[in-house]
């Protein structure tokens, strides 16, 4: 690796940053079970090199949390000079992951710009450490790719305290993209925690305003290729 110097002091960005100059062939990642591993692939067209490093997390995946992630990245840790691409491989170990659904995990990607000799002397210069964190599904072999049937087949009833529950009967994670619920549509984000719905699982979501007897609910999510699907509409028993 060359010497070169790197910021002793960053600003650490944790959302996904489009304007980042490490760009990645993807926003999220689809872990076949029967493949031995996935990869993404990684450019720098900055004029400057990055030193980038890799890690899994499964922080906001309560079926997880605490326990050791089962999974090996490589390279963890790599200089990417201008105009380069490389490819970080995530590898599972085996043995640690539900068969019968998918498993939700993330994977980061942290990439320090380095100085560049003319900025050396410079004091009034701010560089940015950008991290990205992608969702990574691990499908385990044997389950299919995931369908629009399964987005469609989402189960919505009345819920406690002025609120509607969705219920996902599939083996796949759904990553919602719209709600509405009375016509009102509902803050779909990370901050709500309400984006996905686990396999098996329940989601719920508030219901605001004046409605009648019925509630009518509209929604779409995401599918393989964080595409859009097609709207689907139910009504709940209130």
């Amino acid at each position: 690796m060359k010497n070169l110097l790197y910021p002793l002091i960053v600003l650490l960005l944790s959302t996904f940053n489009a304007q980042a100059s490490i760009k990645l062939s993807s926003n999220r990642l689809i872990y076949d079970g029967a493949k031995p591993e996935v990869t993404l692939s990684l450019i720098n067209d900055d004029t400057r090199a990055f030193l980038v490093q890799a890690w899994a997390d499964v922080k906001g995946n309560p079926l997880l949390e605490g326990k050791p992630i089962p999974f090996m990245i490589t390279p963890p840790l790599f200089q990417m000079e201008p105009g380069a691409e490389n490819v970080v491989q995530l590898v599972y170990l085996g043995g640690a992951l539900p068969t019968d659904r998918e498993s939700l995990l993330w994977l980061n990607i942290k990439s320090i710009p380095s100085i560049k000799e003319s900025e050396e002397k410079s004091t009034s210069k701010m560089l940015l450490a950008v991290s990205n964190r992608i969702k990574v599904f691990y499908r385990p072999a044997g389950l299919k790719a995931l369908t629009g049937s399964v987005i469609e087949n989402l189960k919505w009833k009345k819920g406690d305290n002025n609120t509607v529950v969705v219920t996902n009967e599939s083996p796949f994670y759904v990553v919602m993209n719209k709600v509405l619920i009375n016509g009102n549509a509902v803050t779909v984000s990370i901050d709500q925690n309400n984006t996905v719905v686990p396999p098996f699982g329940d989601k719920t979501f508030s219901v605001t305003g004046s409605h009648g007897a019925t509630l009518p609910v509209t929604w779409s999510a995401l599918n393989d290729y964080s595409l859009p699907s097609k709207d689907y509409s139910a009504k709940v028993a209130w």
